[in-house]
């Protein structure tokens, strides 16, 4: 699991790096954005969670992520909000489903949390 100075380490190494490249518009908002996720990736850290405890809570977003793509369970979403996916697309549709279900805060979640596990990414 990282430490508060491990993702210390890494946000310095990054806006260091981060001088030396041309960026447009989109890019800038990126790096704030990922500049913003470990600065709360750290903050998190420092008020000393568990390992076991961020293990769970993977795993239970790790079952909630195979439980939203479950066809079935996209089928029965489907019969049962008929009215509103009338005329759409199949894409459009599951795309609907997964917004319903919340399936992009999972995603990212299942990221931030295995982002902070992995001691891999930053190297003492």
């Amino acid at each position: 699991m990282k430490t508060p100075e491990q993702i210390q380490r890494h946000i310095d190494a990054y806006i260091e790096q981060m001088k030396y490249t041309v960026k447009d518009g989109q890019q800038i908002k990126k790096e704030d954005a990922y500049l913003g996720n470990l600065k709360r990736f750290k903050i998190y850290l420092e008020t000393s969670p568990r390992e076991e405890f961020i293990v769970n809570q993977l795993k239970e977003t790790q079952k909630r992520i195979e439980f939203i793509n479950d066809h079935e369970n996209f089928k029965e979403w489907r019969s049962s909000n008929q009215s509103k996916i009338n005329g759409m697309l199949p894409m459009e549709q599951k795309r609907a489903y997964e917004v319903a279900m919340e399936l992009p805060k999972h995603m990212r979640r299942q990221r931030a949390l295995e982002f902070i596990l992995d001691d891999e990414l930053v190297k003492n």
